[in-house]
C-alpha cells in the first residue's frame, strides 16, 4: 500500500530520510503522503514526519494502516515505534483523522516566531500507546 523511497545517506549521520509515497495503481499515479526521518532530532528514540504540505494524503480509514506499515518498514536496523509531527493551525482541519487516531497525542503548542501569527502543535504517535501526562513545574519558580 505505501513505500519508501530512501535518500543517499548522510556520512557520520544516523539515521536516513526518504520520501513516503502511497503505491501506483493502474488508475492513479503514486501519491506522496511525506517525508520521514528515521533518527528524529538526531536520537534512535524517535522518527519525524513531515512536510504534509497543505492535504493530508492519508485516507480517513487508511490512518491505523499507515502507522502500521510505518512501524513495521521505516528501517530494517531501527525500531521506535514513535513519530513526532508538527502542524500548523491551517493544516488542522485537514488532518483530523491522523490527529484523531487513539495513538495520536498533542505533546505541546507553540506560536509560530517565524511566520506567525498562527499556532504550531507538536504530535506524537506511539504503538504502545504510553502517554503521561507532561509535569512543567520549573525549578525556578517558587
Amino acid at each position: 500500500m505505501f513505500e519508501i523511497v530512501w535518500q543517499p545517506r548522510v556520512v557520520d549521520l544516523s539515521g536516513r530520510t526518504g520520501e513516503v509515497f502511497y503505491k501506483a495503481t493502474e488508475d492513479v499515479g503514486r501519491r506522496r503522503v511525506c517525508n520521514v526521518t528515521t533518527w528524529g532530532m538526531n536520537s534512535c528514540a524517535v522518527a519525524t514526519l513531515q512536510g504534509w504540505g497543505s492535504y493530508c494524503a492519508v485516507n480517513d480509514d487508511g490512518v491505523e494502516s499507515f502507522f502500521n506499515w510505518l512501524d513495521s518498514n521505516v528501517d530494517g536496523d531501527w525500531s521506535p515505534r514513535e513519530f513526532y509531527f508538527l502542524l500548523s493551525t491551517r493544516q488542522l482541519k485537514k488532518f483530523k483523522s491522523l490527529i484523531a487516531f487513539p495513538n495520536v497525542r498533542l505533546r505541546d503548542k507553540f506560536e509560530n516566531k517565524s511566520h506567525g501569527p498562527n499556532k504550531m502543535y507538536l504530535y506524537r504517535y506511539s504503538a504502545c500507546c504510553d502517554f503521561k501526562r507532561v509535569i512543567t513545574a520549573r525549578k525556578d519558580k517558587v
